[in-house]
């Protein structure tokens, strides 16, 4: 698998505009079969984390 280093400015996956961008950004790169790791804002990890996290 290839690893790709991807760095955005806003990434959120629950937000539109920029941020869903962003997040689209990583989540195609991951589809087409990169591993992908991204860096982004501190401010989007909560979006991220809840997004990521399992659901109940």
């Amino acid at each position: 698998m290839r690893r790709l280093l991807l760095s955005v400015f806003a990434c959120n996956p629950s937000m539109g505009s920029e941020d869903g961008n962003g997040w689209n950004w990583a989540v195609g790169l991951a589809a087409k079969g990169y591993n992908v790791h991204c860096l982004t804002r501190s401010i989007n990890r909560e979006g991220i984390e809840a997004f990521l996290s399992p659901r109940m």
